[in-house]
């Protein structure tokens, strides 16, 4: 499907005769490149973000307009396949094709028609989009829905200053991150509408910016989005340290390109593209061994032996209980059946009953001692 632009130069793909009539706006864009900001600006549009979004914090006091649900999703998706939302190793190869990820998909459909069961506009923002288009291809069509993407360019150091401050990650990393999520969002949304946007002109004009995403929904009225102003004003660049070291040479091609294809240029924006992403991927061999991947390793380790000793913590204070109901037991009918003559006088029954306490009472302490044992081991001195 070939695209068009508008008089300001942006992004277009005209809609196919019989396509769905419920529309989704789809925000694209790397973590800390105002994603947030632009979703803010749409849902003045009467885009509807759904009902469970990620709550406000310091970070975005305004909110990030991403849903928990279809967020904690993807994160368990990229958990099956390995992966993290930091993660800038490639994808293993035709994964959307993985039949461990139909639960996923399953999931997704149900919880899309659960909270949007009728919504003729509504939207979806989370940066882990921009890697896993390939996946909701299918999810689209499924839910009648036909989205239309809205890719947010920010500058590559403003996005590594902001990841540095928030994350301590560092700038080569931010920005390869910032490189992968490019790629594969440009194209990944190929096959559909989109246009691409700049996070700066919403700082600008919010109202101007908007106004090509009501061109592509059909919202023309002269009041539509128009009023409360959803941009800070005091928001602007983020200042980067004086020694911030070079953006790499890729990455400084992919902004260029990108503002390519801003400017009206598809063809070449997208030639440039698949040269680069040619080259980082002749580059991943040589890429080091992601720390969040160590990391995650790690924290699932760690998890998995909390949960052990939680376990283990059970069944030894279980174990305790019982051996000393048993201790109770024995002593009352030690005392109960004293015998009054000698050994030899006291019947079998009395014997063999004596014989089993004796035995239970060894098996629980040998089965608390065990569980003792397992349990320092997995919690560690206190």
């Amino acid at each position: 499907m070939e695209a068009y632009h508008d008089q300001s130069g942006h992004i277009m793909v005209p809609s196919t005769a019989g396509a769905p009539t419920r529309r989704a706006v789809v925000v694209l864009g790397m973590h800390r490149s105002g994603t947030s900001l632009v979703a803010g600006c749409l849902q003045k549009l009467g885009v509807d973000f759904g009902p469970r979004l990620m709550p406000p914090n310091p970070d975005n006091p305004r909110g990030y307009f991403e849903h928990n649900d279809v967020v904690n999703l993807h994160d368990r998706l990229l958990l099956a396949l390995d992966r993290s939302w930091d993660d800038v190793s490639p994808l293993p190869p035709d994964w959307w094709q993985d039949q461990r990820l139909a639960p996923y998909r399953t999931q997704l459909l149900s919880l899309l028609q659960r909270d949007f069961p009728g919504a003729p506009l509504w939207g979806l923002k989370d940066p882990r989009l921009c890697r896993l288009l390939p996946w909701w291809e299918s999810v689209w069509a499924d839910f009648a829905c036909r989205p239309l993407f809205v890719l947010v360019r920010r500058a590559p150091p403003e996005v590594a200053a902001s990841l540095e401050r928030r994350e301590g990650m560092s700038a080569v990393k931010a920005c390869l991150l910032w490189l992968r999520h490019l790629l594969e969002a440009e194209r990944g949304s190929r096959p559909h509408a989109r246009i691409i946007v700049d996070f700066n002109d919403f700082v600008a004009d919010e109202d101007a910016a908007l106004a090509p995403v009501r061109h592509a929904l059909g919202l023309h009225g002269p009041e539509t989005g128009r009023g409360t102003r959803v941009v800070d004003p005091a928001l602007g660049r983020v200042a980067t340290p004086a020694d911030w070291p070079e953006i790499p040479g890729m990455v400084s091609e992919a902004d260029a390109a990108l503002r390519v294809g801003m400017a009206g240029r598809e063809q070449e924006m997208r030639l440039a593209l698949d040269r680069l992403t040619d080259n980082l991927r002749a580059c991943e061999p040589f890429l080091a061994p992601d720390d969040a991947a160590r990391n995650r390793d790690l924290s699932r380790q760690l998890d998995t032996s909390r949960q052990q000793a939680r376990w283990y913590e059970e069944e030894w204070r279980k174990a305790q209980e019982q051996t000393e109901k048993l201790r109770v037991r024995l002593a009352k009918r030690e005392v109960k059946e004293a015998p009054a003559s000698p050994v030899s006088n006291l019947d079998n029954h009395s014997i063999l009953r004596n014989n089993e306490l004796s035995i239970l009472r060894k098996t629980g302490e040998r089965s608390s001692s065990k569980l003792t044992q397992f349990f320092r081991f997995f919690r560690g001195p206190r």
